[in-house]
């Protein structure tokens, strides 16, 4: 098995990242890092987490073809989703409708069935019309961006992380783009267990 050596894997990190090589500084900063003893693991975290990457994702954000809105939905205003409506559960007999799932729908599922890590689910009112999710710490700095994992659940979006909830830290927030480019914001003030 070959082991890179540190020079070549910062720079590859850079590509991989932020799209572009190191320059001088930048390299022999990262080299020293790795020399101090920081790990490959803890480096790649560290420039995942860099404001040059909130940057570029946020340029990309910016750059992405949007799919035009549709004229029967109104905009979405920032928030935290209170101004979404809460979707009811059919009444039945001696069964009057009841609010499922929390306000709005929205689920932080920390261990999900299928992978064992973190699962999100949209209220229903923002299907179709969320083009991105990320996860955002409690001191505002990007954290991961969530894979589109479809649609399912009551028809709500899902969106998949790469760690267990209780990874992230409390006072996490949900981040969700809409297809207009506003911004729904759900906080979960204790990670580790389900939020509905």
């Amino acid at each position: 098995m070959t082991t890179v050596d540190n020079k070549s894997f910062v720079t590859g990190l850079y590509r991989e990242i932020l799209g572009r090589n190191p320059e001088k500084s930048g390299l022999e900063h990262h080299l020293k890092l790795l020399d101090g003893g920081m790990s490959r693991e803890e480096m790649r975290a560290a420039i995942m987490a860099s404001k040059e990457k909130q940057l570029k994702d946020a340029r990309e954000a910016d750059n992405a073809p949007q799919a035009k809105p549709r004229k029967d939905r109104a905009p979405r205003r920032r928030g935290d989703g209170s101004d979404l409506p809460l979707p009811k559960e059919p009444a039945g007999p001696g069964k009057p409708g009841v609010v499922r799932d929390g306000p709005g729908g929205f689920l932080w599922k920390p261990v999900s069935d299928s992978d064992g890590k973190l699962a999100v689910l949209l209220p229903e009112k923002l299907t179709n019309n969320a083009r991105a999710a990320y996860l955002e710490g409690p001191d505002g700095t990007k954290l991961e961006d969530g894979r589109y994992a479809g649609n399912g659940n009551g028809g709500r979006e899902h969106f998949r992380f790469r760690k267990q909830g209780g990874a992230y830290p409390p006072g996490t927030t949900v981040v969700v783009v809409t297809q207009d480019g506003t911004t729904v914001r759900f906080t979960v003030k204790d990670t580790g267990a389900r939020n509905d």
